[in-house]
């Protein structure tokens, strides 16, 4: 091991190669730790290496220098990361978490959407009532091999084509969960379910709350009013499940009529304070993506969206989240 190296050295140590100097060689896991000393190290190895090939006995140094070189060699070879492998995602949604690494990546929009899933092939149970209204999860060992060379430096551009390579990858290797798809629009990418399980495991085509068409009459609100607006929209028009909001700090980033209001606004402030941050929006017979696109287009901070949705036995007990987080 390293470290039984690390003390070899140290006791072989002379007046220009002191135990300080290997004082952040390797880490616990065997690898150097303090790169910026590497180069120290490396030249105190060859100082003493060069002393001691400046003794008269040579075959008494011998033994000693090829110690020192390979010590060198060894510091080199730490020093170069290794080979990465491919990466491996295991988590209930890999998708998900995917969508949220491109975001990153390339500061673009990726939204991800998934329906309520009701086949208890793809569901776990937790807790002492799977009946309960979280009794049913997802299953965590969803497997994904992320397909090599999505990076900026090898894929400079990403665009639908180069997303639907990544989902076709995902859908080839989870043939028994559910199927996605990749779509664009003017604010970017999306992630959206093609085909999911029924309750008796049949895969059929694939939905999720936004694609609920809905009506929001017209009327001047607050951003998160609004939000809020066509999310009783979505639970009144839809038999599946509930659609929740979460993001407290929406009219702070929104920015609405460019002016930013104070924290919690929509629930502190009176109609007359709430006038200037408020403006007139609605949606009439369209799907609730559609009228959520056409809202985000009203904001100063373009946002991204991730729909992750709570299975359960009972209907009533099934609901979904929309995560807005600005980009």
């Amino acid at each position: 091991m390293w470290w039984g190296r690390r003390s070899r050295l140290r006791r072989a140590s002379r007046p220009g190669l002191t135990p300080r100097t290997f004082h952040a060689i390797a880490d616990s896991d065997g690898r150097i730790s303090a790169f910026a000393s590497f180069s120290t190290i490396q030249e105190a190895l060859w100082n003493e290496c060069l002393s001691v090939l400046a003794s008269k006995s040579m075959k008494s140094t011998m033994p000693r220098v090829a110690l020192i070189v390979t010590a060198v060699l060894l510091l080199r070879a730490q020093a170069q990361p290794a080979p990465s492998g491919p990466e491996v995602i295991v988590a209930p949604r890999p998708l998900n978490d995917i969508s949220m690494s491109l975001e990153k990546l390339y500061h673009k929009v990726v939204t991800y959407e998934e329906p309520i899933s009701v086949w208890r092939g793809e569901l776990i149970t937790k807790g002492r009532d799977p009946d309960g209204p979280f009794g049913l999860w997802l299953r965590e060992d969803r497997r994904f091999v992320v397909p090599d060379g999505l990076e900026p430096q090898r894929t400079p551009e990403l665009n639908v084509a180069v997303l639907k390579s990544v989902i076709e990858a995902y859908n080839l290797q989870n043939p028994e969960g559910t199927l996605f798809q990749a779509t664009s629009s003017r604010l970017g990418l999306h992630i959206l379910p093609l085909q999911a399980h029924d309750t008796d495991g049949k895969l059929v085509p694939a939905t999720t709350l936004l694609d609920t068409r809905i009506n929001v009459p017209s009327s001047k609100r607050m951003p998160s009013e609004h939000i809020q607006a066509l999310c009783d929209a979505v639970t009144a028009a839809n038999g599946e499940g509930a659609l929740r909001f979460n993001y407290k700090w929406f009219d702070l980033v929104f920015v609405p009529n460019g002016l930013r209001p104070p924290k919690s606004a929509a629930q502190l402030l009176s109609p007359e304070e709430k006038e200037p941050y408020s403006m007139v929006w609605g949606a009439s017979g369209v799907s609730a993506r559609v009228a959520l696109l056409s809202l985000i287009d009203l904001s100063a901070t373009k946002f991204t969206w991730h729909l992750l949705c709570r299975p359960s036995v009972k209907p009533e007990n099934r609901f979904c989240v929309l995560n807005m987080n600005p980009m």
